[in-house]
């Protein structure tokens, strides 16, 4: 399967108020990207209606063949 892409559009929402930073940070993530092996594409956009959303879109090359994995949450902040 080498030589085979995949993408995707990850949109994160910031705590109210946070966006900027929340879009800072991934674009430190996105400065490391840069030279990580099979990654063609790593930008980090916002949008004008949604304040606090940031839209990852990624575009890398696949070393195998892409696994689903389901996950439960078990705790930690924010979960009720």
């Amino acid at each position: 399967m080498s030589g085979d892409r995949v993408g995707r559009y990850v949109r994160m929402v910031a705590v109210e108020g946070k966006g900027g930073a929340l879009a800072a940070g991934l674009l430190r993530v996105a400065e490391g990207m840069r030279d990580a092996p099979g990654c063609e594409l790593y930008v980090v956009n916002r949008t004008p209606d949604e304040d606090d959303a940031v839209w990852i879109t990624v575009l890398g090359l696949l070393a195998g063949p892409p696994e689903f994995i389901e996950l439960s949450p078990v705790g930690g902040p924010g979960l009720s």
